[in-house]
C-alpha cells in the first residue's frame, strides 16, 4: 500500500510531478553537458584554462595577503594578556592554513601554465588557417559576401597581426622546448626569445586595439555599444598584462596583474558559457531555419 504523499496536488493539463532528485539529476546532467560544450575546441579549452589561471592566481595572491596579515598579528608586541595570547595562537594558526592554501594554488597555477605552454606549441596552426582565409582569392565560393567587402584597413590590422602573432608562437616555442632540453639553446638566448615573444604578443594586442578604436569611430555615436566596450576593455586588460610581461621594472604589482587577468578571463569565460548554452544553439537554428523559409 502506497502512503500518501503530503502534497496531494493533482497535476494540471496532464503533467506529471517529478520528485526533487529527478530535477537535480536533470539539472546536474544539463550542467554537466554545458561544460563539456566549453572544452568542445582548443580556442575554448584555452579559454577556459586561462580563467582557472589567472582564478588560482589571484586566490594564491589573497591567501597570502591573509597570512601576511595574520602572521602580523601574531608578532605585535602589544598584545599582552590572556585573551590576547589566545588572539595570537588563533592568527598564527589561521596564517598557517592560508600560506599552506597559498602554496597548493602556486602549485595549480604551475600546472595550469604548463599546459598552457604545452598547447600553444600548435598556435602556428591557427596561425596558417587564418592566413589562408587573408590570402584566398576573393572570387573563392567558400567566401561570403560581408568576407569579400571587407575593408582595405581591415586587412591591415589582421595581416598585422598575423605577423606578430608569427613572432610570438616561433619564439615562444623555441623557448617552451629549450627549457625542456629538447633544443639545444644557452640561457641567454632563451631568455631573449621569452621575452620578444611576450613584446610580439603585446604588439598584436596593440594592434587590436587600434581595430577596435577604428571601429568605434566609423560606427559614431555618442554612446558605445556594450558589446564593444566590453570587447575594448577586455583588450585593455590584456594589453596591460603583456606590456607587463616584457619590460622591465613594471609599475604593476603582482595583485593588480591578477584581478586584470582575472577580468579578462572572466570576461570570456563568461561569453563562452552563455554560447554553449543549448537554448542559445536552438534560437540560431530556428533563425537559420526561417531564413530558409524566407530565401527565393
Amino acid at each position: 500500500m502506497i502512503p500518501p504523499s503530503h502534497h496531494s496536488e493533482t497535476p494540471e493539463h496532464g503533467t506529471r510531478i517529478v520528485s526533487r532528485p529527478y530535477d537535480v539529476a536533470m539539472h546536474l546532467d544539463e550542467w554537466m553537458i554545458r561544460a563539456y560544450g566549453c572544452i568542445g575546441s582548443r580556442a575554448s579549452q584555452t579559454t577556459v584554462l586561462v580563467f582557472l589561471l589567472y582564478s588560482a592566481r589571484l586566490t594564491s595572491n589573497l591567501l597570502e595577503t591573509i597570512a601576511e596579515g595574520a602572521m602580523t598579528v601574531k608578532s605585535a608586541p602589544s598584545l599582552k594578556g590572556r585573551r590576547c595570547a589566545h588572539l595570537a595562537r588563533t592568527a598564527g594558526r589561521l596564517g598557517t592554513f592560508a600560506l599552506s592554501l597559498a602554496q597548493c594554488s602556486r602549485q595549480a597555477l604551475g600546472t595550469i601554465a604548463q599546459a598552457l605552454a604545452f598547447g600553444r606549441l600548435w598556435g602556428l596552426l591557427g596561425v596558417y588557417f587564418s592566413l589562408k582565409q587573408l590570402v584566398q582569392p576573393r572570387a573563392s565560393p567558400n567566401l561570403s559576401g560581408d568576407q569579400k567587402k571587407r575593408p582595405y584597413l581591415e586587412n591591415i590590422f589582421k595581416t598585422a597581426q598575423l605577423i606578430f602573432l608569427t613572432c610570438y608562437f616561433a619564439a615562444d616555442n623555441v623557448s617552451f622546448l629549450s627549457g625542456r632540453k629538447i633544443l639545444a639553446i644557452p640561457p641567454s638566448t632563451r631568455k631573449s626569445l621569452s621575452r620578444w615573444s611576450l613584446r610580439s604578443y603585446a604588439l598584436c594586442i596593440a594592434v587590436d586595439i587600434a581595430r577596435l578604436i577604428t571601429q568605434r569611430l566609423r560606427i559614431g555615436g555618442e554612446t558605445a555599444p556594450g558589446s564593444w566596450r566590453n570587447q575594448f576593455l577586455t583588450t585593455l586588460a590584456m594589453f596591460s598584462i603583456a606590456l607587463h610581461n616584457s619590460i622591465d621594472n613594471s609599475p604593476l604589482n603582482d595583485i593588480t596583474i591578477s584581478l586584470l587577468g582575472f577580468y579578462q578571463s572572466g570576461s570570456r569565460m563568461k561569453n563562452l558559457w552563455h554560447d554553449s548554452s543549448p537554448q542559445v544553439g536552438t534560437q540560431e537554428k530556428d533563425q537559420e531555419k526561417l531564413a530558409a523559409v524566407k530565401a527565393p
